[in-house]
């Protein structure tokens, strides 16, 4: 199933406070076990920058979320260092390899 980018973002942004956050929490949590799973790393970024500008008012006012909100910083954090490490680690190979062709 493919949707496109608007309705992605309509899905996104329907989401409701309804039931003490429960979608709210559970798309969350979708993002939490993305970050934790290694997957999506591009989707999960751009999901997650739609729902924040979004939802974020909610957020704040809800704590089971915004703890919820402090974990997935902390977990996005992780997944860039990653990504950062990654990347560095493929530029030193880079290098490392031109340098004995040269």
């Amino acid at each position: 199933m493919e949707a496109s980018s608007s309705t992605v973002d309509l899905e996104v942004r329907s989401l409701g406070p309804a039931d003490n956050g429960f979608e709210l929490r559970l798309m969350m949590e979708f993002f939490a076990h993305s970050l934790d799973a290694h997957t999506n790393f591009e989707l999960v970024q751009t999901l997650l920058n739609v729902f924040l500008r979004a939802h974020g008012d909610v957020l704040v006012e809800m704590p089971e979320l915004m703890r919820l909100a402090q974990q997935l910083l902390v977990k996005q954090r992780r997944a860039w260092d990653r990504l950062a490490a990654m990347c560095q680690h493929n530029l030193c190979l880079v290098h490392h390899v031109s340098g004995i062709q040269a």
